[in-house]
């Protein structure tokens, strides 16, 4: 598993825009949160267990997977090991045919592809959907 040495936790949003950036650690307890601002960090205490980064902007919301922390200068993705190969993709978003998305299905598609993605689950409730 790679491991890297840091205390410090920190996002910084794209172009400059603002938005809310929470931390929450292990339970889902927020630790930190910092509103109507491009960007943000968070000093490692150790007994997290994890973090992980939640933001909330005019354009939408977005999240991270949790970082492992093992103690105060040590954290680790859990998402990677060393010689593996992994693939970017998504298991959860939205069209603007349900939630807060607005997005047709065809451009969400597109939009992740641009991204790089290699897959994506579209998982509009109580509708199906063929971009």
């Amino acid at each position: 598993m790679a491991s890297w040495k840091s205390s410090t936790i920190k996002v910084t949003l794209p172009k400059g825009q603002p938005g809310e950036i929470t931390f929450r650690a292990l339970n889902g307890v927020v630790v930190k949160r910092v509103c109507w601002s491009s960007s943000a960090s968070y000093t490692l205490t150790g007994l997290e267990g994890y973090v992980r980064v939640e933001v909330r902007t005019r354009e939408g919301k977005a999240w991270t997977q949790p970082i492992r922390v093992w103690n105060a200068r040590t954290v680790s993705n859990p998402y990677y090991a060393a010689g593996n190969s992994w693939y970017k993709g998504s298991v959860h978003c939205h069209s603007n045919k349900t939630d807060d998305c607005n997005m047709a299905p065809a451009d969400v598609v597109g939009w992740h592809a641009a991204q790089g993605y290699s897959f994506l689950a579209i998982t509009d409730h109580n509708v199906v959907t063929v971009p």
